[in-house]
């Protein structure tokens, strides 16, 4: 309490002598007492020559509550935005392409030879429920994590039939239909751990954006979709494990300046379980469309 009488009391009389002194000038710069717990800062009302009524106003800022101010007359004023302890993102969304890689990179083991991918039409999606980012500095580096997740479409090459129940994952050429889609479907639940940097967090359009972090994922669901033509179009949609990773551990990476972002996500965890093609696992790219 003593601080802040102290405080106004310096406030009223820069005051008095900002309104004796300001008999010709338009200046509309605030005058900032910056103190160990309180900022007062004082600025003229009005614009052009409504500066010159002598109309001021004095603001006292608590330096330990978290202030945001967004209206108008504080963004001319050039009152520093202080940002938001926790800023929360809903509906997160990145699109891209899923690639299948092993130790020799794009080329497929000798085990998995049938189940060539379709890199080119493999779509990856992401929707990401909720998304919160903790300010760990000024607002430009924040702890981001979230809640989502995320589907996997792996086009195959071949006409192929995945066997249900087998362990390792069979398949089976068929050679009587000519498969017009034919793809393996995952959905991974999501959950996301980032450390985020925006280089003018309160100006995104001109922003430079970077996060890195890892992503877990659990599996709910998996079936294998195709569509042909024989006399009209049949399809068919088959449910099941094949023995895919039920957890999953991946390193994500997204960069960009604005609203245009890209993303890069690796799971060095086997995208089959033990025993069955662990040299084969799964990376992803593309756009962010929206979120941090």
């Amino acid at each position: 309490m003593k601080t802040r009488l102290i405080l106004l009391s310096a406030a009223f009389s820069l005051l008095t002598l900002n309104g004796i002194a300001q008999t010709d000038t338009t200046s509309n710069e605030p005058v900032i007492i910056d103190g160990k717990r309180f900022k007062i800062v004082i600025y003229e009302k009005g614009k052009g020559n409504d500066s010159l009524s002598g109309k001021e106003e004095i603001r006292i800022i608590t330096k330990d509550e978290d202030v945001v101010i967004n209206d108008e007359d504080d963004k001319k004023s050039n009152i520093p935005v202080q940002p938001k302890l926790v800023v929360t993102e809903w509906n997160i969304l990145e699109i891209g392409l899923n690639n299948a890689l092993s130790n020799d990179g794009f080329e497929m083991p000798s085990s998995f030879a049938a189940m060539e991918v379709d890199r080119a039409r493999s779509i990856n999606f992401h929707w990401g429920f909720v998304q919160q980012g903790l300010n760990l500095h000024k607002g430009t580096l924040r702890l981001v994590y979230g809640l989502g997740i995320e589907f996997n479409n792996y086009r195959f090459v071949n006409n192929i039939d995945l066997v249900k129940n087998s362990s390792p994952l069979e398949s089976t050429l068929i050679t009587d239909r000519d498969y017009a889609k034919n793809k393996l479907v995952t959905q991974y639940v999501t959950v996301p751990l980032m450390l985020n940097y925006k280089s003018k967090p309160n100006d995104e359009e001109h922003s430079f954006n970077f996060s890195a972090g890892v992503q877990a994922g659990y599996l709910i669901g998996s079936h294998q979709k195709q569509k042909w033509y024989d006399g009209g179009k049949e399809k068919r949609k088959v449910r099941d494990d094949f023995n895919l990773s039920d957890y999953r551990f991946g390193y994500v990476v997204s960069f960009g300046y604005g609203n245009f972002n890209l993303y890069a996500k690796y799971y060095p965890t086997p995208m089959f379980q033990d025993g069955d093609g662990q040299d084969l696992n799964t990376a992803a790219a593309g756009l962010v469309l929206s979120g941090f």
